[in-house]
């Protein structure tokens, strides 16, 4: 990936997700990858 996108991302960290957040993101990242026959993993960051 190209430093230009990647240098904003040093200054973020992990979001602090509650648990049923973190249960929908899961059941997002399922179906996306079901429905694009992926392998594909999301994390949340926040600033």
């Amino acid at each position: 990936m190209q430093e230009q996108y990647l240098n904003p991302l040093k200054a973020l960290n992990y979001a602090n997700l509650t648990e049923d957040q973190e249960e929908r993101l899961r059941e997002f990242e399922k179906q996306f990858n079901t429905d694009f026959g992926k392998q594909t993993y999301f994390m949340v960051m926040e600033r």
